[in-house]
């Protein structure tokens, strides 16, 4: 865990301490790359490696109204919903194996997060849904974060994520468990 979250040159000793990052034309990943990277680095590098990507590739729309004269620009997804995806993504991921990748993909018309690792096997992906206790996969990963103030351990991360997608009026994220 200490290598995980605060290791120096981290891909000489973990090569699963990594993110692989891309911008896609199209709606999947078979259209053409547009951008692409490959980052090692520890838990924090990552999550700020990561932050760097989608603020150069993210999407922002722009838009007037009637009390100003100057144009708004918001991110098209809410940023509180991104930020608690990827460091979920990193607080949940397995770090067992030697190959496995966290990878962010930004396409078109949406975003995609994920890693390797199993739910808990009481656990379905509704219940990410509701409120749940929390159950991090890596406690001690958690309890820097928790400790660094990036998490809060109540188990509500999920269900944010969809509140804040509701109020920004995206569509909810669609949370998939495939190959384990």
């Amino acid at each position: 865990a200490a290598m995980v979250l605060f290791g120096k040159n981290v891909g000489q000793f973990l090569l699963l301490c990594k993110i692989q990052m891309g911008r896609f034309r199209g709606s999947n990943k078979y259209g053409q790359i547009l951008h692409m990277r490959m980052f090692h680095g520890n838990a924090f590098e990552i999550l700020r490696t990561a932050a760097d990507f989608l603020r150069k590739h993210h999407f922002i729309a722009s838009r007037f109204v009637d009390e100003s004269f100057q144009r708004i620009e918001e991110p098209t997804l809410p940023v509180f919903a991104v930020r608690e995806a990827l460091i979920n993504a990193i607080c949940h991921r397995s770090y067992r194996g030697s190959s496995s990748s966290m990878y962010l993909a930004i396409y078109d018309d949406h975003m995609e997060i994920w890693n390797t690792g199993r739910l808990p096997p009481e656990w379905t992906l509704d219940k990410l849904k509701k409120w749940h206790q929390s159950e991090p996969r890596n406690e001690l990963v958690a309890n820097v974060f928790y400790a660094r103030d990036f998490i809060e351990r109540w188990g509500m991360g999920v269900k944010k994520i969809l509140e804040e997608c509701a109020e920004a009026g995206v569509p909810e994220p669609e949370y998939i468990q495939y190959s384990g």
